[in-house]
């Protein structure tokens, strides 16, 4: 994985931005991995994914992150701040797909990935959604000699899956337990690796844009070039535009 420019964060930002989320984070990695194909990187595990996308955000960002949340009990907005090293799960293993014996069912699946998300989102709610990511995950369910449908598997089996692959990808879904400084309530949050990642650059790219409009028409430089300016540089000349 290669650090890109400025002037290269510009470009997939622009891309990417129409995107969905997932398309997003396909974006980035594809514009930073040398001879990566979209299609390979989006069957990648989420976790797997996530992981690369938190290597990328270090070299970009630097590996502090901060963040906030707000209070379920008060409305109170939490501060927390995290290094890349809190958030890097290892994984059991490099495996995409599984089977387990539960409940008198053999079931093979797949980890899920950067294909899924999307069409889940059309559920009209979680148990949903939850049913329709076992049936695209799924590759094959029998119960002895008789093939199974995922969509015809007992709730203790789908729970069973589901607790294989949050232990082969745990990666794939971070969870925080923040504290309400103001009532001291405790509560978790699902951290989005993808989705943080994007804000801050989106943020980034929001604020360049500016800084270049106003040194473009001070100097008459192309984009370009003050792209190409060191982030301290580019402030010192902004300081001297007022």
């Amino acid at each position: 994985m290669r650090t890109p420019s400025g002037a290269e964060l510009m470009d997939v930002w622009e891309r990417a931005a129409p995107l969905a989320p997932e398309g997003r984070a396909l974006a980035l990695l594809v514009a930073v991995l040398p001879g990566a194909a979209w299609e390979d990187l989006a069957a990648l595990p989420l976790g797997r994914r996530d992981a690369l996308l938190l290597a990328l955000r270090t070299a970009v960002c630097g590996p502090r992150l901060e963040g906030t949340a707000t209070c379920l009990a008060c409305s109170e907005r939490v501060e927390f701040t995290l290094a890349e090293d809190d958030l890097l799960v290892p994984a059991p293993g490099d495996a995409p797909t599984d089977s387990i014996h539960e409940g008198g069912f053999d079931v093979t699946f797949r980890l899920p990935d950067s294909t899924d998300p999307q069409p889940l989102r059309r559920a009209p709610d979680a148990e949903t959604a939850r049913r329709l990511l076992l049936e695209r995950c799924v590759i094959e369910a029998r119960r002895g000699a008789d093939t199974v449908s995922p969509a015809d598997l007992p709730e203790p089996v789908v729970r069973a899956v589901a607790a294989e692959m949050g232990r082969l990808d745990p990666q794939a879904e971070l969870r925080l337990a923040l504290t309400c400084p103001a009532c001291t309530h405790t509560w978790e949050i699902v951290f989005d690796v993808a989705g943080f990642f994007w804000a801050e650059l989106d943020a980034w790219a929001r604020r360049t844009l500016h800084e270049v409009h106003l040194l473009a028409t001070a100097y008459g430089w192309a984009e370009r070039d003050i792209l190409a300016l060191s982030p301290w540089r580019r402030q010192a000349y902004l300081n001297m535009i007022g």
